[in-house]
């Protein structure tokens, strides 16, 4: 089933599919019929007027959304600003559905993976990972400016020049902190760190409450990745922190063997991979949060989440 949609400003998209859905949400589930499946469309729409004519009964209050049926109610949104949002949804068991395979246009799986490059190399990883991936255009990548991507990517220039990279595994490890963050995460996390190979580019990241807990992730970090690859860390670059300075730490190099780069005070551009692997994971923060109209308050929680999806 193909059926044409115009939305609000006046395009006509494509349902490539119809079918029906149960929401579980964190009080009950609801069953949803003649649902489409739209790829154009980044997010989950929820019709009232839908919902009304299948015989639910639709109540907005300033605390949240109520759905009801045969005095039955499930709680299924809050408000937030102006806007109600879908809380408490697990994951939607879809059923009947015209065309199975998930097929989207490229500008909406940029959107999907956080705006980041959708080249040849990341629809790779995406076939891989998503059951039924097709692409409806494959031989090309986004094209033209995203708006989102200028918003939310925007940096000055490397001050740094071209230098010899490691040849070995474990030859380099470069580290970073980032936080700490307004919002805490969901065990009361403020901070992460990065650990990444620079001869690979493998990145490995730790969620932190407090900087102090640097040293012991790098103890396990270290006892993970040496038993891994059967090789031994030899140096670390990071900057001058307290947290990488402190007397545990530089005792601890010392008696492995391991040698330390301390980058110059106020230079952040001197510690060339830590910190642009930081800025790589907050610009898909920004560019998912300004995608989704939240505002900046929700910036630290939505950081540690996707520290989780990308770890």
């Amino acid at each position: 089933m193909v059926t044409a949609i115009t939305i609000g400003n006046g395009k006509a998209i494509t349902a490539i599919g119809q079918g029906n859905i149960t929401l579980q949400t964190s009080s009950g589930t609801i069953q949803l019929v003649g649902v489409l499946h739209v790829p154009e469309i980044g997010s989950n729409l929820l019709s009232v007027a839908s919902i009304v004519d299948q015989g639910f009964r639709v109540e907005f209050s300033k605390d949240g959304c109520i759905v009801s049926k045969l005095n039955t109610e499930r709680v299924i949104g809050k408000k937030n600003g102006n806007i109600y949002f879908l809380t408490g949804l697990q994951e939607v068991a879809l059923a009947g559905l015209a065309h199975a395979e998930d097929l989207a246009i490229p500008e909406v799986w940029h959107r999907r993976i956080g705006h980041s490059s959708l080249n040849a190399q990341a629809i790779e990883r995406i076939k891989k990972s998503v059951s039924g991936f097709q692409l409806s255009t494959m031989d090309r990548e986004v094209n033209g400016i995203c708006d989102v991507c200028a918003q939310g990517k925007q940096s000055r220039e490397h001050l740094t020049g071209e230098r010899s990279k490691s040849k070995q595994i474990l030859d380099r490890i470069h580290s970073d902190v980032c936080g700490p963050m307004a919002t805490v995460g969901l065990m009361g996390e403020r901070y992460f760190t990065t650990f990444i190979d620079e001869c690979t580019g493998r990145i490995a990241i730790a969620l932190l409450i407090n900087k102090s807990e640097v040293f012991e992730r790098f103890i396990q970090y270290k006892a993970r990745v040496e038993k891994e690859t059967g090789r031994k860390i030899k140096s670390q670059r990071t900057d001058g922190r307290g947290e990488y300075t402190g007397n545990q730490f530089p005792k601890y190099l010392t008696d492995n063997g391991i040698t330390q780069h301390i980058t110059p005070p106020y230079t952040p551009e001197h510690n060339g991979i830590a910190k642009p692997a930081n800025r790589t994971i907050m610009e898909i923060v920004r560019c998912l949060l300004f995608d989704s109209g939240l505002g900046k308050e929700f910036w630290g929680h939505a950081a540690l989440t996707a520290v989780h999806i990308i770890n």
